[in-house]
């Protein structure tokens, strides 16, 4: 699978627009957003995706979950859960890991769980949330200096910042890989990678994914019908690791949403 151009021609096709244009003036911070949003788009997919539930990584590299990864649907009996979606999942928690594995994810840890405290700490040193706080994954960042999706997995740089909310006092929460195609990554079968063919998008922005009969996400026709524009995505291939000080032990390590942010933008829920 590969991270295809074409998404970033739809991406930047879809921001040049006079008001992304008015808060962007210099060409490198615009098509940094572009790129973003399509990632955005694309590393929520988890959450909604029934392809993603029983799917096979076909880059040569059969890097399954067998022992790991289940698929499952949240009980609708519980609100906190009832997202009307299935997925893939890493049950995993951090205290649980191989040594080999927490081994790595420590690294990772003590580069990035207190290197930016807040979303202001990040967006001072070059970090950029192009969307909005979304239910289960929270604000994506991600750098306008040398962001790219078709980069190979380095474990120790990742792609992409996650913090959980909208605002610069949110707090670190996590972190995001996006690569072209599914990577060996961490040590073990632990780590969950996902894709999502489409969103929507809404005022230049990822508003939700398109899912038909979703509880949490809008279907295409709900798209259109508010004004929104269906977009194609193209294979990415992306994958959560919650390591903010907050979060680590409150969701499996390498969960694809956490629910701790449930809060998020949920476009059936908060219009």
């Amino acid at each position: 699978m590969v991270f295809e151009v074409a998404i970033v021609v739809g991406a930047v096709a879809l921001l040049v627009e006079s008001r992304v244009l008015e808060r962007w003036k210099s060409a490198a911070p615009a098509v940094a957003v572009a790129v973003a949003v399509g990632v955005l788009a694309g590393t929520t997919a988890v959450l909604v995706s029934p392809s993603t539930a029983n799917h096979a990584h076909a880059s040569g590299d059969e890097h399954a979950h067998p022992t790991t990864a289940t698929a499952h649907g949240h009980d609708a009996s519980d609100p906190s859960a009832a997202t009307g979606h299935d997925h893939t999942e890493s049950t995993i928690t951090y205290d649980k890991l191989p040594a080999a594995t927490k081994a790595e994810v420590d690294q990772v840890i003590a580069l990035w769980a207190n290197k930016y405290p807040t979303a202001a700490d990040a967006a001072s040193d070059g970090w950029f949330n192009p969307g909005r706080s979304l239910y289960g994954i929270g604000a994506h960042y991600v750098s306008t200096v040398d962001f790219s999706g078709a980069a190979a997995f380095d474990m120790l740089n990742p792609n992409i910042l996650l913090f959980d909310g909208d605002g610069p006092d949110a707090k670190f929460a996590g972190l995001s890989y996006v690569v072209a195609d599914v990577p060996e990554g961490f040590t073990g079968d632990y780590d969950a990678w996902h894709s999502h063919p489409s969103a929507c998008f809404e005022g230049g922005r990822v508003s939700s994914l398109t899912e038909e009969n979703s509880a949490v996400w809008l279907s295409e026709s709900e798209c259109t019908a508010r004004d929104g524009q269906v977009r194609p995505l193209e294979n990415d291939q992306m994958m959560h690791l919650w390591i903010g000080p907050e979060y680590i032990n409150r969701a499996p390590i390498f969960a694809h949403d956490h629910p701790d942010l449930y809060d998020g933008y949920n476009p059936k829920r908060d219009g």
